[in-house]
């Protein structure tokens, strides 16, 4: 069946507009994203755990091309998309041809797209929002662009280069986006290695900082068989967590550790002990704080006694260490609710509990969080660069 070249699609161009600037509001937040990760090392908003981690996805080792964020070069293909858009709907002699050039740009932005969405789901195993929300756009302007495509690929065809290079509103416009284009991307880069080297000397400087303390006779130690934990038992390296869930720092940090985990899987063994800012069971705490920390610690530990202990500090950590009642957070992990109940208040939960905030301040913690890589104590949340270096130089270590 032939297409007219008088299919109506007077609707394509304003959609592929606003199409493209939904586009490049996506690409904008995750280049500020980018920028805030590299920065401060601190996790975006955009981690809601498992399978959706922003940070691996657009910020990870697969999210730049030559020190360009990908992200930005997807923000330059909205603008251009846009403007193209725009023209089109200004210009009726120019419309079906821009058309078939938004088509063809289209076409391999969702080939583009599809690639991108299959190196998060098969090499990085990880989802990000703002991603797939860009896959979203990139999907739904080429199947608007469709209608009428063909007769509008045929007009593309007859145009001639060398004549439309003739036009001085042609040449300056070429001139004007490259330079801006090239400008833009150049201009990001530098700032990125400058933020990148920064950010290096100070995960050094702490590194250094960071050393094992000296064992003391009768010590208890962090690492112990009925400690909760993840990896292999054999892992080069050991990370003892000390945390609050009621605490804001410990939330980011808690993040941060599920990052390492992904980035050096078989290799980091993670070990949790509490420590929670609270005086209705650590003594160090002398006023209210975090009024609900013991309440979620013994939630998380009467977790563990089902073999959910993760799962559930997931849970507190994301939010819900502050509500009254975590019996609806253990329906959901599918505890048995009976035995979860009866060991909220067994001694045994609260002595665990006393017994971690003794063992933590006999090794200096007085704060938290705090992380202790193979016996190196960090404090505070530090940046993810920090914990890189320590774990890097461990693994050296090892492999000698």
């Amino acid at each position: 069946m032939t297409e007219s070249p008088k299919t109506p699609r007077r609707w394509q161009l304003p959609l592929a507009a606003l199409l493209s600037l939904l586009g490049l509001l996506l690409a904008l937040r995750l280049t500020f994203q980018h920028f805030a990760v590299v920065t401060t090392g601190a996790p975006s908003g955009c981690n809601f755990g498992g399978a959706w981690n922003c940070d691996l996805v657009s910020s990870g080792q697969y999210s730049e091309l030559f020190g360009i964020p990908l992200s930005h070069l997807g923000a330059l293909f909205y603008v251009f998309a846009g403007l193209l858009s725009l023209l089109g709907m200004l210009r009726e002699s120019l419309r079906s041809r821009l058309h078939g050039l938004l088509l063809l740009l289209a076409g391999k932005g969702a080939v583009i797209s599809l690639g991108l969405f299959a190196l998060s789901a098969l090499v990085i195993h990880a989802l990000c929002l703002f991603c797939v929300g860009l896959y979203v756009v990139s999907a739904a302007l080429l199947l608007i662009l469709l209608p009428g495509g063909r007769s509008a690929l045929r007009e593309l065809r007859s145009v001639r280069i060398a004549e439309a290079l003739r036009s001085p509103a042609v040449v300056l416009l070429l001139i004007g986006g490259l330079s801006g284009a090239l400008g833009s991307m150049l201009a990001i880069r530098h700032v990125l290695q400058s933020q990148r080297t920064a950010a290096q000397l100070a995960a050094t400087l702490a590194a250094k900082h960071a050393q094992a303390l000296p064992d003391k006779p009768g010590l208890p130690p962090l690492d112990i068989p009925s400690a909760p934990s993840q990896g292999p038992r054999g892992a080069p390296v050991t990370l003892v967590e000390v945390s609050d869930f009621e605490c804001p720092y410990c939330q980011k940090a808690s993040v941060l550790v599920e990052q390492l985990q992904a980035l050096y899987p078989g290799q980091l063994r993670v070990v949790f002990r509490h420590f929670p800012l609270d005086e209705a069971c650590n003594p160090l705490v002398k006023r209210k704080f975090h009024d609900h920390a013991c309440a979620a610690a013994r939630t998380a530990y009467c977790a563990g006694q089902q073999g959910k202990f993760f799962e559930m500090a997931h849970k507190l950590f994301g939010g819900a260490a502050e509500d009254d009642d975590h019996t609806p957070l253990a329906r959901e992990l599918g505890l048995d609710l009976a035995a979860f109940a009866r060991c909220l208040l067994s001694p045994e939960a609260q002595s665990t509990i006393v017994g971690d905030i003794s063992t933590a301040s006999q090794h200096g913690v007085r704060g938290v969080p705090v992380m202790f890589l193979n016996g190196r104590q960090v404090k505070g949340a530090q940046p993810l660069e920090t914990y890189r270096q320590i774990i890097d130089e461990e693994l050296a270590k090892a492999r000698k």
